[in-house]
């Protein structure tokens, strides 16, 4: 009598223990599913927001580059125009200002917003780069191209591989090593 106790409870206390790790494990399950969901739905995001950025830089350059060509052309009026050379040169001077520093706050909002630790990083870890090194960096994590980076800074493509160059010494990269996937693990 009692063993069949015995026999009856361990068979219940077997099926109970069966039973709680059957749900548990549907519960993981389900918890998986929810995880893998959210992933998903975190790095469609975030592809959305690196369409972006580089719909921004894009833009970013075009008006660069119109805002280059008004530059140019008061530079024209300046040099054959005496009676309005003050005011030409003030003009000149503000547009210069709106393409450096307008463009560069929108772009650097939404960069940080797809990459936010990005900057904390670098500076962190590589403090001696200059703040256009700072700004070729982040072109280059979002693997744009030294001919892209050229068009949206204004400046040559030589000029860029320089500081290319430069950033891979500060950063101590060697020459066998790509700097973009260097960039890419900050």
């Amino acid at each position: 009598m009692e063993l069949k106790i015995f026999k009856i409870i361990c068979v219940g206390g077997g099926s109970w223990y069966i039973h709680k790790r059957n749900k548990e494990k549907l519960a993981n399950a389900k918890k998986t599913i929810e995880m893998k969901d959210k992933i998903e739905s975190l790095n469609t995001q975030l592809s959305e927001k690196n369409r972006e950025l580089t719909s921004k830089a894009l833009i970013i350059s075009q008006n660069n580059e119109v805002l280059r060509d008004v530059v140019e052309s008061i530079e024209d009026n300046l040099s054959n125009n005496i009676s309005d050379k003050r005011e030409l040169n003030r003009l000149k001077i503000k547009l210069q200002e709106i393409y450096e520093e307008k463009s560069w706050d929108d772009f650097l909002h939404h960069f940080e917003q797809v990459h936010p630790k990005f900057y904390k990083n670098l500076i962190s870890q590589y403090s001696e780069l200059s703040s256009m090194e700072q700004k070729i960096c982040a072109f280059i994590k979002m693997n744009l191209n030294t001919k892209d980076i050229s068009q949206i800074t204004g400046q040559s493509i030589k000029a860029i591989e320089v500081m290319r160059s430069r950033i891979r010494k500060k950063m101590d990269i060697p020459h066998e090593e790509s700097l973009s996937k260097a960039i890419q693990n900050i």
